[in-house]
């Protein structure tokens, strides 16, 4: 098979929306463990389609980062790619996402205690491994028959038209085309510089947006039911 282009594909909102009710929905009669964990991913999902964070930026959040009262999380150097320390802002949208969660995950620790916001179901003394979310992933994807190759790398190894990565980069495609500033685009997204793409728009403009102010713009004034989005309801 012939090498091709190493960019993820992009989710529209619509269908990441679709792919993760479907992938949440397939648990409903499964054990307790297996509807959690299913849960759990369906968040961290959610956080790098709308933060655009990093697959590990999200799977290894402390709770202890998490300052609700700023709307701020903090993100260690060793878990992001430019190693140096930052205070991100957190959307509307996601602190109440979060907040939801965070009832469901006491009650599937029921007594025990683990620093994680996102632990593994057998191990809740450590993280969600990066095994598990790439396997729930690529099992989300199949369910809505997304599933292609599309390229072979350098050690021969098969790669999917669509990874978590494509979430981050949905999130840059979008806050792109609502602010249309690739500066502040950069910045949300931690990076010293963007390379632009075709799904790209550069428009100058001067106005100057916070970053949460961007998060809240790429959300945009839909009403999302996060107990809707947990399969609460």
């Amino acid at each position: 098979m012939a090498r091709q282009n190493k960019i993820p594909q992009i989710f529209s909102e619509k269908l990441f929306r679709k792919t993760m009710k479907t992938y949440l929905e397939e648990s409903k009669n499964k054990s307790l463990y297996s509807r959690f964990s299913r849960m759990r991913n369906v968040v961290i999902f959610y956080i790098c389609y709308y933060q655009g964070f990093r697959p590990k930026e999200a799977f290894c959040i402390e709770v202890s980062h998490l300052i609700f009262e700023q709307k701020e999380i903090y993100i260690p150097a060793q878990n992001n790619k430019q190693r140096n320390q930052d205070m991100f802002p957190m959307s509307d949208f996601i602190i109440s996402l979060i907040k939801e969660f965070m009832i469901v995950r006491e009650e599937f620790l029921s007594g025990k205690t683990s620093k994680w916001l996102f632990p593994s179901t057998r191990n809740p003394e450590s993280p969600v491994y990066r095994g598990t979310l790439i396997r729930g992933f690529t099992r989300a994807i199949e369910s809505q028959e997304l599933k292609q190759v599309s390229y072979v790398d350098a050690q021969g190894k098969r790669r999917l038209n669509l990874s978590i990565y494509s979430l981050r980069h949905s999130f840059g495609t979008n806050a792109m085309m609502k602010m249309k500033d690739i500066k502040q685009v950069a910045k949300v997204l931690r990076h010293y510089d963007v390379k632009c793409r075709s799904t790209y728009i550069y428009v100058h403009t001067d106005a100057q947006s916070s970053r949460r102010e961007l998060l809240n713009n790429v959300v945009g004034k839909k009403n999302l039911n996060t107990k809707e989005i947990l399969g609460l309801v």
